[in-house]
């Protein structure tokens, strides 16, 4: 009951922790960007999965809070964080678009990483909060140390 009320609490926070989130489409969800940006996916969860706790809700909770963990680090160095619900989405960044699918090895979850002038980096699955930070820091060329930035 405690890990339900955690996971529907998570859900619930998630548009405050994340900040402003784009409408969720079924597919493909067009994301238009015009910076550095992490492009977080995940699956369509339903209500039942969350209350029957599936491995898909367990999931779907480590990811929201390990991109939250990552969220004010890579914000405060001038990356933008979306999160997208959806099997796939469509990257929009000025004149250039392309289309990102999840694959279901990752589960449906995974990163986009853009920036302007770059080729987009696609991770599939989820990545602990270090691991994630230290992805952005290789191809945003962040500082090795910008994440944790409790501190800072």
């Amino acid at each position: 009951m405690k890990v339900q009320l955690h996971l529907a609490s998570i859900l619930a926070l998630l548009p405050v922790a994340l900040g402003s989130l784009p409408a969720f489409a079924a597919a493909p969800a067009p994301v238009n960007v015009s910076g550095p940006t992490i492009v977080a996916f995940v699956p369509l969860v339903s209500e039942a999965d969350i209350d029957a706790l599936t491995e898909e809700a367990i999931v779907l909770d480590d990811f929201t809070h390990y991109l939250a963990a990552v969220r004010r680090c890579a914000i405060a160095h001038g990356v933008s964080v979306v999160l997208v619900e959806g099997s796939s989405l469509r990257v929009h960044l000025g004149r250039r678009s392309f289309s990102v699918e999840a694959s279901p090895s990752g589960g449906g979850f995974g990163y986009c990483f853009v920036r302007p002038g770059k080729k987009p980096r696609i991770i599939h699955g989820s990545r602990l909060p270090e691991d994630l930070a230290a992805e952005a820091a290789r191809f945003f060329t962040l500082p090795s140390a910008f994440f944790p930035c409790e501190d800072r």
